[in-house]
């Protein structure tokens, strides 16, 4: 998909949407209510590790599921305009980057959700090439 050939693009797209298959023909009703409606109607949870939840304890303010999605937009169209050069590592950067701040201001999160982002790190670093790319460059722009 970084390449941003029709035909990768196709096959990205043909795989998403192949993964879905199976559900939608078991249970559409259900695919959606509990794969998409599940997310957007899960209440906040104040015992969750996120900026909410201190900010909550603190001073009991709370947020939708709006601000998850501004700073997971802002961060996600910032670090793909400047990380994207890099290649590979640099769209992985971006992704891990843009879900950490997503489950971060999210209105619930847990140590499993962190889990993830640690493995997305490793992926980062295994596909980091290091002759081609200084992360002290990339970080000095």
């Amino acid at each position: 998909m970084i390449e941003r050939r029709p035909k990768a693009l196709a096959a990205a797209a043909a795989t998403g949407f192949l993964t879905l298959v199976p559900f939608l023909l078991w249970n559409p009703a259900s695919l959606f209510t509990y794969g998409v409606m599940f997310q957007l109607e899960t209440p906040f949870r104040p015992d969750g590790l996120t900026v909410v939840a201190l900010l909550y304890r603190l001073f009991g303010f709370t947020a939708g599921k709006w601000l998850a999605a501004l700073v997971g937009l802002g961060v996600g169209v910032y670090t793909y305009w400047r990380f994207i050069a890099l290649g590979l590592p640099g769209y992985l950067l971006a992704v891990t980057l843009t879900t950490y701040a997503i489950f971060l201001f999210g209105s619930q999160a847990f140590c499993n959700y962190y889990y993830l982002v640690s493995v997305l790190c490793l992926f980062v670093m295994a596909v980091h090439d290091r002759p081609k790319v200084s992360w002290t460059i990339v970080a000095a722009r």
